[in-house]
C-alpha cells in the first residue's frame, strides 16, 4: 500500500511555523541584554509574589539562540522551496 500523501497546505503550515519559531529565537537571542559585572536588584515581592533577580541570558546562551533560530529559517525556506 502506499502512503497517502499530505494534505494540500502542510508544507506551508510547517513553513510558517519554522519562520515564525526562528524568527522569535533570533529575536530573543539579539534583543537581550548581556549581564553586566554588577549584581542585579531583586524585584519586591508582592501580595502573591516572591522576590525574584532578573534573569539574563548569558553570552552562550544569546549564541546558542541564534544558532538554532537561524536553522529554524533555513529549515523553513528548504521546506517551502521543496513542497514537502
Amino acid at each position: 500500500m502506499r502512503p497517502e500523501p499530505a494534505p494540500e497546505g502542510t508544507a506551508n503550515m510547517w513553513s510558517l511555523l519554522l519562520l515564525l519559531s526562528g524568527t522569535a529565537c533570533v529575536w530573543y537571542g539579539w534583543s537581550r541584554p548581556r549581564p553586566s559585572g554588577a549584581r542585579p536588584r531583586p524585584r519586591p515581592a508582592g501580595p502573591g509574589r516572591v522576590a525574584t533577580p532578573p534573569v539574563r541570558l548569558t553570552e552562550a546562551g544569546r549564541a546558542t539562540l541564534v544558532t538554532v533560530g537561524g536553522s529554524f529559517l533555513i529549515i523553513a525556506v528548504f521546506t517551502a522551496l521543496s513542497g514537502v
